[in-house]
């Protein structure tokens, strides 16, 4: 078993104005607080219709609209993923072809070795 040496913390985050103080560990404060920043524009980019909503509500809603960006982006990596290994696959497919002799040119070796003989 590894030993965790990174000491734990509390950073202090802020959503649509409101403080939240999330224990973790010191090293992972700046992707929290990135993670924070990310998570509280998208909260008040949610349309409210000139209607407040229940934090509950706006946090479901907000769940929902990075959970469809990240099976988006998941299905679009996955494309990727495919193409390039089709990519390496016909690329180690011509590798493989210009590596292994043909039959014409191990048939014109076989006739010069036996001239030689």
């Amino acid at each position: 078993m590894t030993e965790n040496t990174t000491a734990a913390a509390t950073a202090t985050i802020e959503l649509l104005g409101k403080p939240y103080q999330i224990k973790c560990q010191e090293t992972e404060i700046p992707a929290l607080q990135k993670a924070a920043e990310y998570l509280n524009g998208t909260l008040k980019s949610l349309p409210n219709s000139g209607k407040l909503l229940a934090p509950e509500k706006l946090g479901i809603m907000a769940a929902l609209n990075l959970a469809s960006q990240i099976l988006e982006l998941e299905q679009q990596m996955s494309q990727q993923m495919h193409f390039l290994n089709q990519r390496l696959n016909n690329l180690q497919a011509k590798i493989e072809s210009a590596l292994t002799p043909s039959e014409s040119s191990s048939s014109f070796r076989l006739e010069v070795e036996s001239a030689q003989v």
